[in-house]
């Protein structure tokens, strides 16, 4: 599928991803089921399973490369690792977006031993908030950011930059990343370039559209065994990955002007691969 898409877009030779956890809902016992773990308070179910995943983001097709199922502790920064390893098998991984729950020295260190460029949401403490307290202007930089850990009796250290933007969702508001991309605050011109580039952090929320479409064609089960659940989940991923490339090959066949947004249903598509599947 990542050849068919290469034939048309740039993905053969780079391609920005972003990593994220998305949840899954569980109604059955929790008890019996070892991936279950409680779902956040904004959700409309009380359990669920997680599944981390890193997806292509940007002006091409956003294909998901590569999930990982979260049971049990497990480092961020070792599932980063284990996604970049993945996502490396396909494409040339350009710039790594993720979201606060990746904001980790760990995370950060293993970008920069595989020498990526990396844009990642800070969250919020002590510093961060002097930072913005102190901000002269609507877009601040602090080069460099040092951050220390000790890790597994290691002491790391990561040195990111640090920039302040407007926030595009809430007025007055000031949001804050960490990356090693070019970013400067020093000139009113070097201000808007690095707000142009952290408003490049808005591709990564396709991938909250991906997971939308992937829950679609991911099969009801009450199945308490988590390498059912895992199968599903990677089977829904092929399908929506299979779905998103015949969508671009009916384009391209129709000589239609090429879109993002799919042109066949996913419905149609299901009834499709129900047809032409055999019945056992």
């Amino acid at each position: 599928m990542v050849w068919a898409a290469e034939q048309y877009y740039s993905i053969d030779r780079h391609a920005d991803v972003a990593i994220d956890i998305t949840y899954v809902a569980y109604y059955g016992d929790r008890d019996v089921f070892q991936m279950s773990t409680g779902a956040p308070p904004s959700k409309s179910y009380s359990w669920c399973y997680k599944m981390a995943t890193i997806s292509i983001v940007g002006e091409e097709i956003k294909l998901t490369l590569g999930m990982r199922p979260l049971r049990g502790y497990i480092p961020r920064s070792v599932l980063v690792e284990q996604l970049i390893e993945i996502a490396s098998n396909h494409i040339s991984v350009g710039t790594v977006y993720a979201d606060a729950e990746f904001d980790s020295i760990g995370v950060i260190d293993a970008l920069e031993e595989e020498r990526l460029s990396y844009l990642i949401r800070k969250s919020s403490d002590d510093r961060v908030d002097r930072f913005i307290t102190e901000m002269d202007h609507d877009v601040a930089v602090k080069q460099p950011h040092k951050m220390e850990k000790t890790i597994q009796g290691d002491s790391v250290t990561v040195t990111p930059t640090l920039v302040g933007v407007p926030s595009t969702k809430k007025e007055d508001e000031i949001v804050t990343f960490v990356t090693n991309t070019q970013a400067s605050g020093d000139t009113k011109a070097a201000r808007g370039r690095t707000r142009r580039l952290m408003r490049r952090y808005a591709r990564r929320w396709g991938i909250e559209n991906s997971y939308k479409s992937i829950k679609d064609f991911l099969a009801w089960t009450t199945s308490r065994n988590t390498a059912v659940r895992v199968f599903y989940f990677g089977f829904a991923v092929i399908l929506y990955n299979m779905w998103l490339v015949v969508d671009l090959l009916v384009q391209i066949s129709l000589n239609i002007e090429q879109r993002l947004k799919p042109r066949v249903p996913a419905r149609t598509f299901l009834n499709i691969v129900r047809k032409e599947m055999p019945v056992t």
